[in-house]
């Protein structure tokens, strides 16, 4: 969906997301926050897994697009909401704060 010209959702494979981090620096900018929403759209409707949102939020880090870092915000806050609630009913603290050095570390280096 390259250029975000229809609204629609792309799934990516996990072979597609590995090359895609390779050479993510190549792709627009607005492809490359529509590459994050679209695998956190997914996630959340249970149609892909998380870690792919996490390892292209590792393939973004450094980033300096504001495009791309009004995706990674929404995305890091969307996450923190999730983590609360799920740290709330009975996840370990230690999930919820290795969760929030991860954002840190993504943000602080932004």
């Amino acid at each position: 969906n390259a250029g975000q010209k229809a609204l629609v959702r792309v799934a990516h494979s996990s072979e597609m997301v590995a090359r895609l981090q390779e050479s993510v620096s190549a792709v627009a900018a607005v492809d490359r926050a529509a590459l994050l929403l679209d695998a956190y759209a997914l996630a959340k409707a249970g149609l892909a897994p998380l870690e792919t949102v996490v390892e292209i939020l590792r393939a973004l880090d450094g980033d300096e697009s504001s495009i791309v870092w009004s995706a990674i915000a929404g995305v890091l806050g969307g996450l923190h909401l999730l983590m609360e609630q799920v740290s709330a009913v009975g996840t370990t603290n230690e999930v919820f704060a290795n969760f929030v050095a991860f954002g840190k570390r993504i943000v602080l280096k932004g």
